[in-house]
């Protein structure tokens, strides 16, 4: 295995926006990026042109060797009153990470009522009893009208 020098490694990849720019067009095509990909490992390794087909196409070849959610192991030295039942499990050792149970659950504070003051509340009822008389008073002049001509009538 042939060890990359991240500067080279990164000055190549800038050199070829399409690979990390998703605005471009280019970087929908698989053929240019893989093409370009091509291009920087053939600068970046020495023996690029000695490897086989097989080689050159295989890709990540240490992941097989990557811990999963389906292979990681309890350590031996887990203190006896932890490994009881699944409430008492130590959350450290969880490949799934920390419960509901122990997450920080915050709520959202209620809205407080407004109250009013005794001034505001008074100052309330007398714009309502106002309007009410209003109405009344309006009623009584659009029937005035209809009054006069009725008295000249008769």
């Amino acid at each position: 295995m042939w060890v990359v020098d991240p500067e080279v490694l990164i000055i190549e990849v800038e050199a070829r926006p399409f690979l990390y720019a998703k605005t471009l067009p280019e970087y929908s095509n698989k053929i240019i990026k893989n093409n370009a990909w091509e291009d920087i490992t053939k600068k970046l390794s020495e023996d690029w042109e000695t490897l086989n087909n097989d080689e050159k196409n295989s890709r990540f070849p240490h992941v097989k060797d990557a811990k999963t959610s389906g292979n990681y192991s309890i350590p031996t030295n887990v203190p006896e009153q932890n490994t009881g039942s699944p409430s008492t499990f130590n959350t450290e050792y969880s490949p799934a990470g920390p419960s509901i149970a122990t997450c920080n659950v915050t709520e959202t504070p209620k809205k407080k009522k407004k109250t009013t003051s005794s001034f505001e509340s008074e100052i309330l009822k007398a714009i309502k009893n106002e309007s009410g008389m209003d109405e009344d008073k309006t009623f009584c002049l659009s029937l005035v009208q209809s009054l006069k001509k009725m008295d000249g009538v008769s």
